[in-house]
């Protein structure tokens, strides 16, 4: 039950370049080369729920199989904006764009219990997330923000019926109306500029049942619909506009 978020795809284009180590994606022969990030994620930017880890996506094969899985899956992307994946080298693209726009990591020494040590940083707060079973370790989906306010999510179907959407959409709208990733600045697209979110957006097809009925459940309301917004692999497709508030203080 993905929600019918369309700016998802355009990450295909980034192009940056740059070499990594071998743990990285070279077991499946992809293009762009691996990105320098390595696959350790700054505790800043993961969220622990009761079931759940959602953290930053990482280039490398383990990650793009597991989404593989999802977004070749012609039921998992009905409601996407694009046809279901055909190929490790369409979602492998798709996957480096998504890291790709986290920004470029870079190098800071942190002191734990253990001493000292390398952690990689990333120069914004990542809210385009990967949704990770704890007991299993698990890739089973994506849930975020890929341009703020607009929240997006999709679930591989061997993890629908769970209440793993609910949970969550749950926890990152939690993390971000409570300040854990900072102050996150973004233009709501209401002609009043770039400020401090104070809103959330999802656009949903109307047949998109079971993500409208998570996103209600938590709160978004129905603010409009349009028709005709999208052609996709679906046909031409209509939009439900939700919309979620910033709880009032107090």
């Amino acid at each position: 039950m993905p929600s019918n978020t369309t700016t998802e795809e355009k990450r295909a284009t980034t192009t940056t370049s740059s070499t990594g180590p071998s743990d990285f994606a070279e077991a499946i022969t992809i293009t762009p080369p691996p990105l320098r990030h390595p696959p350790q994620i700054a505790p800043t930017h993961t969220l622990h729920t009761r079931r759940l880890l959602l953290r930053p996506a990482t280039y490398t094969t383990s990650d793009i199989t597991a989404l593989n899985a999802c977004l070749s899956d012609p039921e998992c992307m009905t409601w996407w904006s694009t046809p279901p994946h055909t190929s490790l080298q369409q979602t492998a693209t798709w996957l480096w764009g998504m890291v790709g726009s986290y920004g470029q990591a870079t190098e800071t020494e942190v002191i734990d219990d253990a001493g000292k040590k390398t952690q990689w940083v990333y120069p914004q707060p990542v809210l385009d997330l990967l949704i990770v079973e704890r007991d299993s370790g698990r890739v089973v989906g994506k849930v975020g923000f890929y341009r703020p306010p607009e929240v997006g999510f999709i679930l591989c179907r061997s993890a629908w019926g769970k209440g793993y959407a609910t949970e969550a959409l749950r926890a990152i709208i939690d993390a971000i109306w409570s300040g854990v990733f900072g102050q996150i600045r973004c233009d709501h697209g209401d002609g009043r500029g770039v400020r401090a979110i104070d809103f959330m957006v999802a656009d949903v097809d109307p047949r998109n049942d079971g993500s409208l009925k998570v996103l209600r459940k938590l709160g978004f309301r129905e603010v409009g619909r349009r028709t005709a917004t999208f052609e996709t692999h679906m046909g031409v497709c209509d939009s439900v506009d939700l919309r979620l508030d910033r709880p009032c203080a107090g």
